[in-house]
């Protein structure tokens, strides 16, 4: 569960960097790393979860 779908993607990607360079995913747009992320081919959605958090799925944009 996360917080948001922002939040999601960005762990998503951290998973990805050097963590010497995670702290750059904080100083990116939200929208911009989400269009970046989901690149035309992902559909990404969440639902509500306990304590205000989300589930977030994805899946293939067709």
């Amino acid at each position: 569960m996360w917080a948001s779908e922002d939040e999601y993607i960005r762990e998503q990607i951290a998973e990805h960097l050097p963590r010497f360079l995670v702290w750059l995913l904080a100083r990116c747009d939200p929208e911009r790393l989400c269009a970046g992320y989901t690149a035309g081919r992902l559909r990404l959605w969440s639902t509500p979860a306990p304590h205000g958090r989300v589930h977030v799925y994805e899946s293939d944009a067709q």
